[in-house]
């Protein structure tokens, strides 16, 4: 973020606004309003440390050298094993019986555990409701109980409620772990109500929460209209070209004798991949090559002005297009580079399989790629880039791609041979562009079905943090109904 678009923010607080901190982030709008609407409630205030018991800490931190493979020992907790729904006990690793010893450390009934590290550090939170099995939780979990008057479940609720999880994300004392302190912990409001009202907030809560998630039944309405949009888009491109989905597989590949050949890989025997050119353009009236409808752009060098400014590109997976990644100077960078221009197809060598390609647009043109791309000019009168585009992103090419790649590490590659030799269905040109138009049309009316999906969803989402940002109304009775009211002309 500029300083100057957030410098306005300081300067427009009070003296008696500005804390001891000098980290403008600290002072955005958010957090601001956060702190007004916790400070200009009419309900008193406590604080968490007030309501925790004496037993609150964190949780040990066993060697991972101690961990166990059998059914053996205990169960170590981890922030990754908890959720606002619970723990999932059953992806927990044991360690031995004696770290039940750590009283701290040890999970009771009734439990709230909050995760206090990494990027979603007091978020992830909940009560431990029934009787645990011999558990205990790691360093990166904060555990406490309530005191008598106090609801563990109100506490959670609370402590996700949006001016509460502002405060918290806004007092962090190392943004670069997201590490949450006693300190902070222990400062943050707490409504000083009645054990009664809190029982009657979460009911109320959970009286509306059906009105507030997404409904199981839309959002399945919405896939089945993806659905079927997708098999229009899959047919248009099987019928017109010859590009048909490649099969599925089962759990178990049974390989009949007769069918084995000289490669010991499995890929080869797995009906979903296809592992040749033969194979891939055998759904073909007729076919042609990368090489033969395109040139490769293969003049990558190391440049002759080290102080030369280079606009290097990126690849978005799932054919999201390009983008630019950085400006380095030539000196910077050590392997060569060659550029490409608007309207070429950029193609990744190593997230092909991941559907990395893209085509050029106008900002990036002039922007350097390393050896690790393909670049490729594709000749119009020979095949629509655009169409050419979203063949090679087809389930089909993919499976051909994760069969072909090779390489010695990690990373797989596609050898250019393998590239170059691609078979495309051979269609006219005329006929290419009237497959791309019908193409597009039904893109743009996935598009649609997509956002009005995200629309609901997040429709949803933000009469969830109404709720939550007004938790305490719920105990009233007229704000109640009035919350009620204007959640369901929301859903409208």
């Amino acid at each position: 973020m500029s300083i100057v678009s957030e410098k306005p923010l300081i300067e427009i607080l009070s003296p008696e606004e500005q804390h001891d901190r000098f980290d403008i982030n600290y002072y955005l709008p958010e957090f601001i309003d956060a702190e007004k609407s916790l400070e200009g409630s009419s309900t008193p205030l406590t604080t968490l440390g007030e309501i925790m018991e004496n037993d609150a800490s964190y949780g040990v931190l066993p060697p991972s050298s101690c961990y166990l493979e059998d059914e053996g020992g205990i169960l170590l907790i981890r922030s990754s094993n908890i959720n606002n729904e619970g723990i999932d006990y059953e992806d927990a690793i044991r360690v031995p019986s004696e770290w039940l010893d750590s009283e701290r450390a040890r999970i009771k009934q009734n439990d709230i555990l909050i995760s206090i590290k990494g990027a979603r550090a007091f978020f992830d939170m909940c009560v431990v409701a029934e009787e645990p099995p011999e558990a205990i939780v790691n360093g990166s979990i904060f555990r406490f109980q309530c005191k008598e008057h106090v609801s563990p479940k109100f506490v959670v609720l609370w402590l996700l409620s949006k001016s509460i999880q502002s405060l918290v994300f806004r007092e962090r004392t190392n943004l670069g772990i997201s590490y949450i302190s006693l300190e902070i912990l222990r400062s943050i409001p707490f409504p000083d109500i009645s054990y009664d009202e809190q029982l009657k907030i979460i009911s109320r809560y959970k009286s509306v929460l059906p009105m507030l998630s997404p409904q199981d039944s839309i959002v399945s309405e919405f896939n089945k209209k993806l659905s079927a949009i997708m098999k229009r888009y899959n047919s248009l491109l099987s019928l017109e070209c010859g590009v048909q989905p490649p099969k599925k597989s089962g759990k178990v590949i049974v390989v009949k004798p007769h069918l084995f050949s000289d490669r010991l890989d499995w890929k080869c025997y797995d009906p979903s991949y296809i592992s040749s050119q033969e194979e891939l353009s055998s759904t073909y009236d007729e076919w042609t090559t990368i090489s033969e409808i395109s040139n490769l752009k293969n003049d990558y060098s190391k440049g002759e002005d080290p102080n030369e400014e280079c606009k290097l590109l990126k690849i978005r997976l799932h054919g999201k297009g390009a983008a630019l990644r950085d400006i380095v100077e030539r000196r910077k960078i050590s392997g060569p580079l060659t550029s490409v221009k608007e309207g070429q197809l950029v193609f990744s060598r190593i997230r092909c399989a991941q559907k990395g390609i893209a085509i050029v647009h106008h900002d990036l043109d002039g922007a350097f790629i390393s050896k690790e791309y393909y670049a490729i000019e594709v000749d119009p009168n020979k095949y629509v880039t655009q169409l050419l585009f979203r063949i090679l992103i087809s389930d089909r090419y993919v499976a051909f791609y994760k069969s072909v790649m090779t390489g010695g590490t990690t990373r797989y590659r596609l050898a250019v041979d393998d590239f170059l030799d691609l078979r495309l269905p051979k269609v006219p040109v005329e006929i290419q562009k009237k497959v791309l138009t019908a193409l597009i049309e039904i893109e743009n009316e996935a598009e649609a079905v997509k956002a009005e999906k995200e629309g609901y969803i997040q429709n949803c989402k933000k009469n969830e943090q109404r709720v939550l940002s007004n938790l305490l109304h719920l105990s009233e009775d007229r704000k109640f109904q009035s919350i009620q009211k204007r959640i369901s002309e929301a859903l409208q």
